[in-house]
């Protein structure tokens, strides 16, 4: 195809845009928030496992002792933590200590002053490493049955509820993405078959002198490729965007050990453009398909 063809597809293209704007702007938004969605749900599933394997990797878990305990009586249970199955070591933390980590993190130190004065409601805490991440739930099981011991926590539970947040969102998500893309195509279609019924005694004419199909298909394919080529754009830059803002914020919390990955959202945005083109043409297909002899 040489360049002249593809100079005149372009423009014909862009002049079927033009004569039907209502619905090509309408096509551009459709595929710009079907491709939104796609970009940030394979965002959102690359981010999320990675904080899922982040925290599944960890090997450690905080014991709560009971806030009536002396300090004496709580570094009593320290002995009996030591001496759990699978327990490398324990770090004892003070209420102090537990205090000013809060008080770092949060801040507000006067307005502590003032609700509890000089009592501290924070709890003696120990932090035990476990040889492998796979034997804190049994290591958690025993540490719980120790007297004085009141809460246990470690990573599992939020690795769980994560990773059932992230399935929920996976399927729910094809589910949603899947509706978009048909109806992205749908009205990519339906500009196409608008600019053919516009132009239809023209190609008639078109084919009576011996024009091929392939030369009256291309400017309407071309349409297409352009519209869903435009929603993409559009799609990339919102996403980049939002993205740089969502990492931003992400790397002001610590334990989410996420950060901004310029390659990652430059992968998904080529993918983005990709399926933007190709949804177009799909689109550009079936309707050229079914009101031209292919």
């Amino acid at each position: 195809m040489n360049l002249k063809k593809i100079g005149y597809f372009i423009n014909q293209a862009l002049k079927n845009m033009a004569r039907n704007k209502v619905m090509s702007i309408s096509t551009v938004l459709t595929v710009s928030i079907s491709l939104f969605i796609v970009g940030a749900f394979i965002i959102f599933i690359l981010n999320a496992g990675i904080f899922i394997k982040t925290q599944s990797d960890k090997t450690q878990l905080s014991v709560f002792v009971d806030t009536n305990y002396t300090e004496q009586q709580a570094l009593a249970v320290e002995d009996k933590l030591k001496n759990i199955a699978d327990v490398e070591s324990v770090t004892y933390k003070s209420k102090q200590q537990a205090m000013d980590e809060m008080i770092s993190k949060q801040g507000g130190a006067e307005q502590w002053k003032q609700l509890f004065g000089d009592d501290n409601p924070m709890p003696y805490t120990f932090i035990i490493t476990g040889s492998d991440n796979t034997k804190l739930e049994a290591i958690s099981a025993d540490a719980s049955k120790i007297e004085g011991v009141y809460k246990v926590d470690f990573a599992k539970d939020l690795v769980n509820k994560l990773t059932g947040i992230v399935n929920a969102v996976r399927i729910g998500g094809i589910v949603v993405v899947i509706i978009l893309f048909l109806i992205a195509i749908f009205l990519i279609s339906t500009t196409i078959k608008l600019s053919l019924y516009a132009k239809r005694k023209e190609i008639q004419v078109m084919k009576y002198v011996g024009s091929s199909n392939s030369f009256i298909q291309g400017p309407f394919l071309t349409s297409g490729m352009l519209l869903g080529f435009l929603g993409a754009v559009v799609s990339s830059v919102v996403l980049a965007l939002s993205y740089k803002f969502s990492m931003d914020k992400a790397t002001e919390i610590q334990f989410l050990n996420l950060s901004f990955n310029g390659l990652q959202i430059a992968l998904v945005v080529v993918l983005l453009l990709i399926s933007g083109i190709f949804v177009g043409a799909l689109g550009s297909y079936l309707s050229l398909r079914k009101y031209l002899e292919v």
